[in-house]
């Protein structure tokens, strides 16, 4: 995090391309497992991310806790605050008492940050909306059952910010037929929820879970989780599957368009720059050449993109490797 939060000036002095960056600081965050990186570079990467706040805290007691969340919050090396309600491999672990998340969450409000939990269990979840955090992160992953009637309705009568991971119905349809545990009834339950959520009204943020991987990965053991029909993980094309998942469970279009620009920006304080087209913030804009909210295919149709107000030239840009090799087939 520190060499993340030395890169930001210089590059914040190439302003033309430097999209907005915040450091989110994982609190008690399990060692990252390899999702396609050399194990050395995930070894460094660890030991630089954890900054005194790692899993070891899961050992500690809550006051020691608070303490080192404190000490870490106080040296600035994050703008977001997340930390395990429940475990990420282990997903019906616990991992923090009531009392530890609280305290956690009162840090983070202390030092003027956002925080949110992962969580991966009914329980979990009920955790970590009871201790006060100010957004969900993938709520709608509860694992094998589905979120109690009375826990989605205290999430949608105080509007906490949901970041679900809608799933189109192709990849629905394909996960039932061909999916392997614990994914197969993880996406299930996770479509039950989402089609609850969406019903009742939650206040939901387009949310992909995308992640840095190797393209010869889908030649290893993770293969399983690369397969499939519209894969949300990926980079550059989940956030148009998202638009046209959620369009498919009946939320309106308006409300779609908001999910994926003021909602976000609300959710993570970041309302004053970013998220409305308004005097006074990052004019970041995507230009379409169709109405997406008659279709939300229409997303696809961009145009022009513009940073800080200038247009950037898109032909210029890196392409996905990733990507050539699924266009291969």
């Amino acid at each position: 995090m520190r060499r993340v939060t030395e890169a930001r000036p210089r590059s914040r002095r190439r302003a033309a391309l430097a999209c907005p960056s915040f450091r989110l600081g994982q609190v008690a965050a399990p060692p990252h497992p390899d999702r396609g990186v050399i194990s050395d570079t995930i070894t460094r990467i660890n030991e630089v991310f954890e900054a005194g706040v790692g899993a070891d805290l899961l050992r500690l007691p809550a006051e020691q806790v608070r303490d080192r969340v404190r000490s870490y919050l106080d040296r600035g090396l994050a703008d977001l605050v997340k930390y395990g309600s429940s475990g990420h491999q282990q997903m019906d672990h616990i991992l923090f008492s009531e009392r530890t998340q609280r305290m956690i969450l009162e840090e983070a409000h202390r030092a003027g940050r956002t925080a949110q939990a992962h969580s991966t269990t009914p329980e979990s979840l009920r955790m970590e909306v009871e201790a006060g955090a100010d957004l969900l992160q993938h709520p709608d992953a509860s694992g094998r059952h589905p979120i109690p009637d009375d826990l989605l309705d205290d999430i949608v009568r105080r509007q906490i910010p949901c970041a679900c991971m809608v799933q189109t119905e192709r990849y629905v349809a394909w996960n039932e037929a061909h999916g392997i545990p614990p994914m197969q009834w993880l996406h299930a339950t996770k479509d039950v929820n989402d089609r609850r959520l969406i019903d009742a009204g939650a206040r939901i943020l387009l949310t992909t879970d995308a992640y840095l991987t190797r393209p010869e990965l889908r030649f290893t053991a993770m293969a399983p989780l690369l397969q499939g029909d519209d894969l949300l993980t990926e980079l550059g094309e989940g956030h148009f599957l998202w638009l046209e998942a959620v369009a498919e469970r009946g939320m309106r279009p308006m409300d779609a368009l908001l999910a994926a620009t003021r909602n976000i920006a609300e959710a993570y304080g970041k309302a004053d720059e970013l998220g409305t087209v308004e005097s006074g913030k990052r004019a970041d804009l995507v230009i379409l050449d169709a109405d997406p909210l008659a279709d939300p295919r229409n997303y696809r149709r961009i145009a022009d993109v513009f940073k800080d107000g200038a247009r950037i030239d898109r032909d210029a840009l890196p392409e996905s490797p990733w990507a050539e090799i699924r266009d291969a087939g």
